[in-house]
């Protein structure tokens, strides 16, 4: 098994389950990146049981914490992208997952 640090980024990914099972699957050998909607839906760092939460960030895009994480603004995506290269030596990731969906919630 490669001591590589596999690096792998989640975005529309709230609450972080397949964000959570690589961890799992890796253990200590990994680190991610998540970016997803603020709201109810976010990520529940507190709920990762697989793996220490210290092993995933959140990032929002433009604004880092503070912003919306909606991947429909362009300056988010380049703003999670340079946080990416960022903490990852420039390097980028391993591979990418996106599970969102659009909500719908009292459009029914």
């Amino acid at each position: 098994r490669s001591a590589e640090l596999l690096y792998f980024a989640d975005v529309c990914a709230g609450p972080g389950g397949f964000s959570e099972y690589v961890l799992w699957r890796r253990k200590w050998h990994a680190k991610g990146f998540g970016m997803t909607l603020k709201g109810p839906n976010d990520f529940k760092l507190e709920d990762f049981y697989a793996a220490s939460s210290e092993l995933f960030e959140p990032y929002y895009g433009e604004g880092g914490v503070e912003g919306d994480g909606d991947i429909t603004r362009p300056e988010n995506i380049s703003a999670f992208q340079q946080f990416v290269l960022d903490n990852t030596d420039q390097k980028g990731v391993h591979f990418l997952m996106a599970d969102g969906g659009f909500s719908v919630e009292g459009q029914e």
